[in-house]
């Protein structure tokens, strides 16, 4: 099966954690969500909507000490802009023809 890529949105929503939860140099008290939806379609017009989520954590994706959490969520931002704007829309291919055709623009992106 074959598909496309049609849409993706992003979205995020702060919470707070009831307890505070430790990790390397950060205690994390509050965090953002990020949520992205999807909707991708076939080659017979079918199509299906997909989400994920996944915590903005300060120190987990890049665990430079000098960096603020706010810096930390922007380049995880800035991970799923690149990302999104790389996966959408282009030539119908399979599930992993789709993420092999992309990885290196992603990586070649993300500097």
């Amino acid at each position: 099966m074959k598909i496309v890529v049609d849409q993706i949105d992003c979205f995020e929503r702060p919470f707070n954690l009831r307890l505070p939860f430790r990790y390397g140099i950060v205690t994390l008290e509050k965090a953002i969500q990020a949520f992205v939806r999807v909707r991708v379609s076939n080659t017979t017009g079918r199509y299906q909507t997909g989400w994920s989520a996944e915590v903005m954590a300060p120190k987990w994706f890049d665990k430079t000490p000098q960096l603020s959490n706010q810096a930390n969520e922007q380049q995880l931002r800035e991970s799923i802009r690149i990302a999104a704007s790389t996966y959408v829309k282009g030539d119908p291919l399979t599930p992993f023809a789709l993420h092999a055709s992309r990885y290196r623009a992603i990586v070649d992106n993300a500097g």
